[in-house]
């Protein structure tokens, strides 16, 4: 028997491509926290939900990108089938380097904070 309840692939870095399986049990989807940022990239959903802390839960959709903090904690809600995503890892020392280089360090977008790059508004827009 596994200790998690998905099996995980290093992909990159600190990318892994994390699979929930359709026979997982409920209950070993548990609340906890982790010690690191994570960007959760959906590949295939199936009517599975992410509930953050304090939060109502949201279904999670296929090709969004999701923020869940580090120490927050959260869960994943089983839907109808697999669950597939890719998970990006992000600990104290990196966030602090991609802030520095960031021009919007306490608003990050997922574009901003995986390649640094700035948002562009319109005119009258609000940045990020």
């Amino acid at each position: 028997m596994s200790e998690f309840p998905f099996e995980e692939e290093h992909i990159l870095k600190n990318y892994f491509l994390r699979e929930f399986k359709e026979s997982v049990n409920e209950q070993e989807l548990i609340w906890h926290q982790d010690k690191e940022d994570r960007f959760i990239t959906v590949i295939e959903a199936n009517n599975w939900y992410l509930q953050l802390d304090n939060e109502l839960p949201f279904v999670l959709e296929n090709k969004k990108q999701y923020y869940i903090p580090a120490y927050v904690f959260h869960r994943v809600i089983k839907g109808d089938g697999r669950l597939r995503i890719i998970v990006e890892k992000w600990d104290q020392e990196e966030r602090s380097k991609r802030r520095k280089k960031c021009t919007n360090p306490k608003g990050f977008t997922m574009k901003q904070f995986c390649k640094n790059q700035s948002t562009r508004s319109k005119k009258g827009e609000k940045k990020n």
